[in-house]
């Protein structure tokens, strides 16, 4: 566990290696996994303006990561116009982002949110150049896709296995190979 969903903090996190998820859990323990966080990422924006932030932030693999202080990271982006615009650009993604998750949830059919959650991630690893030939490190476990989708794992590992005996994947030792990509776009939907 990087950060508790009750911590009180005056730093702003940054992942600086390797790769963590960032959700929100029911008091029963169901949780929804909002975002997976790769090597550059601010854990969680809203640490700038609310010290607390709600979310569980758990590494998925071996990570590290930096605490600056949020005093610091603000002067940072008051010296820096061009960190300012970087950061800007992060948030306004990051709202899409959250639109277009609750798009998924909302309306996209099981094997559709499979598809758009790899999809997605694939495209994420690929813009910052941590993938080689369609085939990215896949650090997460069936209990992290099932909550990033809202689905059981049962029915997570069924539409895996689907995606894999389309040969839209293939998913083996921690990575991943999108082996059609137009296919893989086509079960996303827009």
């Amino acid at each position: 566990m990087i950060h508790s969903p009750r911590e009180f903090s005056d730093y702003v996190l940054c992942l600086c290696a390797g790769q963590a998820v960032s959700s929100i859990a029911l008091p029963d323990g169901r949780r929804q996994i909002v975002e997976v966080l790769l090597p550059g990422d601010v854990v969680y924006w809203t640490d700038l303006f609310e010290p607390m932030s709600g979310r569980l932030i758990e590494a998925t693999e071996n990570s590290t990561y930096r605490k600056i202080a949020r005093r610091d990271f603000f002067l940072l982006l008051a010296q820096r116009p061009d960190m300012f615009d970087v950061f800007m650009q992060t948030c306004t993604r990051r709202k899409n982002e959250g639109d277009n998750l609750a798009l998924t949830l909302g309306r996209r059919d099981a094997l559709q949110r499979i598809a758009r959650f790899i999809l997605d991630l694939a495209m994420k690893l690929i813009d910052r150049g941590f993938a080689k030939n369609q085939t990215i490190r896949f650090s997460l476990r069936l209990r992290h896709i099932a909550d990033a989708t809202g689905l059981t794992p049962v029915h997570t590992s069924k539409m895996l296995r689907q995606l894999r005996r389309d040969r839209v994947i293939d998913l083996e030792s921690r990575s991943l190979t999108v082996s059609d990509m137009v296919q893989l776009r086509q079960i996303a939907g827009p």
